[in-house]
């Protein structure tokens, strides 16, 4: 795919070969940033993983790219390191669920058992990722949460749609 906006995929990359060779891209023009953190396998998962995200400076051919970052295993030369496919992603997606975030996790349907913070991403600007974050709008998770942690201290439907966590059009017949 040859694209302009920004793209995620998991790496099987080692951090210090990831690291520097997107330090190249960045060095040759072809990424203004890129985001990485290492996970743990979850439960549903069979290996360590890094979930990347870079943003292009122009229009990338994210299969050059895929090639690029193939990386040689020593241990099986045959098979490298590398990423699985590249897609579109939106930052404040990435970031939540970089860091496990449990209210995003939560709103998903989803929970896992490791949670990361924004200090374990490795990154080619902190500035940079720190203004993704302070301009992201994670209001639909947050809301989310004070919505869960009503109901988890036994504030009531109806207080609840009271105070505005449950729009009015959404709030059911049977308790008019």
């Amino acid at each position: 795919m040859i694209t302009r906006t920004p793209i995620s995929t998991i790496s099987y990359n080692t951090d210090y070969y990831l690291y520097q060779k997107l330090n190249e891209k960045i060095k040759s023009g072809d990424i203004e940033f890129f985001a990485f953190i290492h996970h743990l396998p979850e439960l549903d998962e069979t290996k360590a993983h890094k979930h990347l995200y870079i943003i292009p400076s122009s229009n990338i051919d994210t299969f050059s790219l895929q090639h690029y970052l193939e990386e040689i295993d020593l241990s099986f030369p045959d098979k490298p390191l590398g990423c699985l496919l590249f897609r579109h992603s939106k930052f404040s997606d990435w970031f939540l669920y970089a860091i496990h975030d449990k209210d995003y996790l939560a709103s998903k349907n989803e929970s896992r058992l490791h949670h990361y913070t924004s200090d374990d991403i490795v990154c080619s600007s902190y500035d940079y990722l720190n203004e993704l974050i302070h301009i992201s709008d994670f209001a639909k998770y947050k809301t989310f949460a004070r919505l869960r942690e009503s109901v988890e201290s036994g504030v009531s439907f109806r207080d609840l749609v009271y105070n505005g966590f449950i729009p009015i059009q959404q709030k059911p017949f049977e308790i008019w």
